[in-house]
C-alpha cells in the first residue's frame, strides 16, 4: 500500500511541530502549539524571558490564502511583538536522503564573502548568520568534482540605521529567514569552487 503524499505531509508536519516543542521545552522555553498571536494563529510559540520565537511549519505548497496569512503573521511577530519568526520547511523524508557534509557552512561562507545584492538591500547592515534546512535535489558527478542542486534557508540579522542610531533607539534590528535555490560546483574536498546559481526569494519580505 502506498500512502498518499498529502496524508504523509500532514502527519510529518505534525511530527516536526512535536519535535520542535520538545526541543524548546528541554531548553527552558514555555511552549504553545496552535496558539493565538494577535488576530493570527501560529503553529508554535516559544517564550523564554523576553525572547519570543514564532514558527510556522511548511511541508508542501501552500494555497494563496495560507501564504497571505503567514506573511501577515510574520509582519505582526517582527514589528509588533519584536520577536523572531521562523518558517520551518519539513518535507517528508525521501527513500534516499542526500547529504553533503559541511555544505551549509560552505554556502554561508560564500554569502559572507560576497553578499548577494538581494540580501544587502534588505537593511542598512545585513549580517548572514547561518544556512539551515538544506535540501539537496540532485548531484551530478564529474571527474573533476560534482555539481549540486538544492534549496535552503539563509538566516540573517537586519539592522536599520547605524550602530549609533540603534544605541539611541533611532534605529531598529530584527531577524529573518529567507529561502533560496542554489547550484554549486564542489571539488573532491567538498569545497565550493563555483556558484552557478544562488537565487534568494525575498518576495515574502517585501509583501509586508
Amino acid at each position: 500500500m502506498k500512502i498518499r503524499d498529502e496524508i504523509a505531509r500532514k502527519h510529518w508536519e505534525q511530527a516536526a511541530i512535536e519535535e520542535a516543542s520538545r526541543y524548546y521545552l528541554e531548553n527552558g522555553y514555555q511552549v504553545q502549539t496552535q496558539a493565538s498571536v494577535g488576530e493570527h494563529e501560529a503553529d508554535l510559540v516559544a517564550k523564554r524571558g523576553e525572547e519570543i520565537i514564532v514558527s510556522e511549519f511548511k511541508s508542501g505548497p501552500w494555497p494563496p490564502a495560507k501564504e497571505k496569512a503567514a506573511l501577515s503573521l510574520r509582519k505582526y511577530v517582527i514589528h509588533q511583538m519584536k520577536g523572531k519568526f521562523l518558517l520551518v520547511w519539513t518535507p517528508p523524508p525521501l527513500e534516499r536522503a542526500i547529504e553533503v557534509e559541511g555544505l551549509e557552512d560552505e554556502l554561508r561562507d560564500c554569502m559572507m564573502e560576497a553578499a548577494p545584492a538581494d540580501l544587502d538591500s534588505l537593511s542598512t547592515h545585513t549580517r548572514i548568520e547561518a544556512v539551515s534546512d538544506l535540501f539537496i535535489s540532485s548531484i551530478h558527478l564529474r571527474r573533476d568534482g560534482s555539481e549540486i542542486h538544492g534549496n535552503a534557508l539563509v538566516e540573517v540579522d537586519l539592522q536599520y540605521g547605524s550602530n549609533g542610531d540603534v544605541d539611541r533607539d533611532d534605529g531598529d534590528t530584527s531577524t529573518d529567514s529567507l529561502p533560496f535555490d542554489f547550484v554549486v560546483e564542489v571539488d573532491e574536498q567538498l569545497k565550493i569552487t563555483r556558484v552557478q546559481k544562488l537565487e534568494i526569494d525575498t518576495s515574502g519580505f517585501y509583501d509586508e
